[in-house]
């Protein structure tokens, strides 16, 4: 069973591991500048603003009901393995599945 204080601190990280991520402009990870105009990830902004709209939401949900076990699930899987050059922490597909059906669900359990 996890400590009040253990809780509060990995539901802080994820506060801030999810406003790191809003803040990324999506347009931004197109890397054209950098890249030039024939090797970028242009193509993909669509997808990145899609994933990162689901990042907003999630950010604007109410995520006291998630259990312990759910948020320490997604705290040992955002550390990525290597740094890169995008600074935001990853969470795992089944993670952020976890925590999306946890943050829309009612009162009664239903979705």
């Amino acid at each position: 069973m996890a400590t009040l204080e253990e809780e509060k601190k990995i539901r802080q990280t994820l506060k801030e591991n999810l406003a790191e991520l809003v803040a990324i402009d999506p347009e931004s990870l197109a890397r054209t500048t950098e890249l030039g105009t024939e090797v970028n990830f242009e193509a993909g902004v669509p997808v990145f603003r899609r994933i990162l709209e689901l990042f907003k939401d999630l950010a604007e949900c109410d995520l006291d009901g998630v259990p312990f076990k759910v948020l320490d699930n997604m705290d040992e899987h955002q550390r990525p393995k290597k740094p890169g050059p995008v600074t935001a922490r990853r969470l795992s597909c089944g993670a952020r599945t976890a925590l999306m059906r946890m943050a829309t669900r009612d009162r009664s359990g239903r979705l």
